[in-house]
């Protein structure tokens, strides 16, 4: 029998519980789905195989110890993984980025496509996007410090792009006149959007309402 102490901040003992002596990872909104599935499955292993039992002290001790018991080659995997996944969280790092709600669906694409390269890209980050239906500017990037601020930069780069080919600016324009902008079977909005190369969306006629320029 082998025993071996592993020092861990008690704010990390959330991540690497104990259930039955066995050693479960938490799931951590950070790291993408595959990252945890990976993990879960790694340190699920080695319990299984070497039949390690981790020991986590009480909360209330505050003690920064992780008791780690098993056979000899168990204990050293399972005290590399501990390590591994502490590594992980202590190198993670949570920051918003302000980018006009408009610009959140032309920053992840069609179908995703945008969003999907930068993720691929940074695998070790998750970028949270508000509900469309509320109403919020702010984008959260998670996950390792190196890249979470690569992605805040490309993402800063991209919104400012995004903002000079999508300004908008909203017309007051009375019901009336509605009807002489749009022309005869369209043919005059057509123009303008043509010559000027912009999207122009109009209210519905029974409504006075202000005409949007993009």
């Amino acid at each position: 029998m082998c025993i071996e102490k592993v020092k861990v901040h008690p704010s990390l003992h959330r991540h690497v519980i104990g259930r039955g002596g066995a050693l479960k990872l938490l799931s951590f909104v950070a790291f993408p789905p595959k990252i945890n599935r990976y993990r879960h499955i790694l340190v699920t292993k080695i319990k299984d195989e070497t039949g390690v039992q981790i020991s986590i002290p009480n909360e209330q001790t505050n003690s920064d110890e992780i008791v780690v018991e098993g056979k000899k080659d168990g204990v050293k995997k399972a005290v590399e993984e501990i390590r591994a996944i502490v590594s992980k969280i202590e190198n993670e790092k949570s920051r918003d980025i302000i980018i006009e709600q408009r610009l959140h669906k032309l920053i992840i694409g069609a179908k995703g496509e945008n969003i999907s390269k930068i993720r691929d890209a940074h695998p070790n980050v998750v970028l949270s996007f508000p509900d469309v239906n509320k109403k919020s500017d702010v984008i959260n990037i998670r996950g390792d410090k190196s890249e979470v601020d690569k992605v805040y930069k490309q993402l800063q780069t991209l919104a400012k792009e995004l903002a000079e080919n999508n300004y908008q600016e909203t017309v007051p324009i009375f019901k009336e006149f509605h009807k002489h902008i749009i022309g005869k079977g369209g043919a005059t909005i057509k123009k303008i959007r043509e010559e000027t190369q912009t999207r122009i969306d109009l209210p519905e006629v029974r409504f006075y309402s202000h005409c949007n320029v993009q």
